[in-house]
């Protein structure tokens, strides 16, 4: 029963992208970058940036993917036959694609309330969201 789920949640999120791409296309013509003087059919754009998996591995970004953190097993255990974690990575997949509203404003670094890093130390948050306080450190060029 669950793998139905799960495919019948994949279907609906691809069907649900597709359509958004199909009414936003306008929309999202300034959020692509588009190479100039192309000759054949392909061309290399360099890469920006990083992507999601790898900024989340990253070493401490998220204490739950330090290999000491007791919920790193758990992590690595949960499957998308856990309708909460299919869940999750459906809403994961709309916020990155932009179709949810950011509300860290852009935030590109975070802290628990509980500490003071260096990092923060006379910058402005972004928002505050319960125990987290969000930061725009990078400006990112277009």
């Amino acid at each position: 029963m669950s793998t139905s789920i799960n495919l019948a949640f994949t279907k609906q999120f691809e069907r649900e992208i597709h359509e958004a791409y199909q009414r936003m296309g306008s929309k999202l013509r300034g959020t692509v970058r588009v190479a100039q003087n192309v000759k054949g059919s392909s061309t290399v754009f360099q890469k920006v940036g990083n992507d999601v998996i790898s900024v989340c591995h990253k070493p401490y970004q998220f204490s739950c993917w330090n290999k000491t953190d007791p919920n790193y097993r758990k992590l690595l255990a949960v499957t998308d036959e856990n309708i909460h974690f299919a869940t999750a990575k459906r809403i994961a997949r709309r916020a990155v694609l932009g179709f949810i509203d950011d509300p860290t404003y852009g935030a590109d670094h975070y802290h628990a309330r509980s500490i003071s890093p260096y990092w923060a130390r006379g910058k402005r948050p972004t928002n505050v969201i319960g125990q987290h306080i969000f930061f725009k450190l990078v400006e990112v060029p277009l």
